[in-house]
Order: C-alpha cells, then structure tokens, then sequence
C-alpha cells in the first residue's frame, strides 16, 4: 500500500490535535487522505454513543481514499442530485461529506481540504439536527474549532471538484 504525502501543515496540526487518518479498509493503492478529529473517527467506526451506520458509509469513506468516483457539487444544492461531498456554498469552504444512507439516520460530516485530496473532517452530524438554525449552529461550531486548530492558516481553495478531490469525481452541477 503507498500513501500520498500528508502536506507539512497537515503533519504538524495532525501531531499538535491528535488527528487520526483514516486508512483503506480493503488495502489498496491509497490516493486521497481523510483526516478526523478523535471523536469524528470514534463516530465513524461506530464507537461512540451516538448511532452511526458506520458499515453503510464504509463504501463512500473507502471510495474517497482509494481515488474512486466521487460525486461533487460545488453549488451545495443537494435535494435530488445527491453528491457525496458537497460545498456549503454560503459559507467560507465549508465541505460536508455525506452520509445518505439509510435515510432516517443522514449525517453530514463537516470538513475543509487542506491540499488537493486531503480532507479533514472535525465533526459529524445528524442531517435532522442540521433542520431549522441548525447547520448556522454547526457552522459557527466548526469555524471556532478550525480557527483553534489552524489559527491563521488558511484552508485550500480550488475552482473545480477536480481541483479539490484529484482522482475520479463526476460533478454533479454539470448533470443534465
């Protein structure tokens, strides 16, 4: 198995906040990092106690660090195309990594890229605790935990899903 380098700020952040990369459940040729904050990871895996469907998110997480397709919007308007990342477009590149299924139990994992293909992912969420203020409440929290992470660094910035993910993704703004 070979790994994409982690970007030196990435490094130094991951020692610093004791994030954890998430690594490929199958093995495989590794071509996009995902980071998570202790407690995102524990939810991920299902060790927290909170209910997660962690095996039916499982393709989409290993999907992402192995390269495969993705599907992308960068316009955050998810109601029938259903990306797996999504950019809250009205907010400062703020990025959520879905979890679609099953419908009654969505998350959305709040994150921001800090290089082409490495995401690091702070916190997930319920997409029913998201309704109403919600996702400006999930927001600020995510803003103040970043800023108390990366202090004044700032995040990556791309024009296209291309440009953010690397490997395979299918915009879904561009579906007929």
């Amino acid at each position: 198995m070979t790994f994409p380098a982690t970007s030196p700020l990435l490094a130094e952040i991951a020692v610093a906040h004791g994030l954890v990369r998430v690594q490929a459940a199958t093995g495989g040729n590794e071509k996009r990092q995902l980071w998570m904050t202790p407690s995102a990871y524990q939810l991920l895996n299902g060790e927290s106690d909170a209910f997660f469907p962690a095996f039916a998110f499982s393709r989409v997480v290993e999907m992402f660090i192995l390269g495969f397709l993705m599907r992308v919007s960068l316009l955050g308007d998810p109601t029938a195309k259903k990306p797996d990342f999504e950019l809250l477009h009205t907010y400062d590149e703020i990025w959520m990594l879905c979890c679609r299924k099953p419908r009654s139990q969505q998350y959305r994992f709040f994150g921001r890229f800090t290089a082409e293909g490495e995401f690091v992912v702070l916190f997930g969420r319920t997409r029913k605790s998201l309704e109403g203020e919600g996702y400006n409440v999930a927001v600020q929290a995510f803003l103040e935990a970043w800023q108390h992470m990366f202090g004044n660094h700032d995040c990556y910035r791309a024009e296209t899903c291309e440009a953010y993910l690397g490997g395979v993704v299918n915009d879904v703004d561009e579906e007929q």
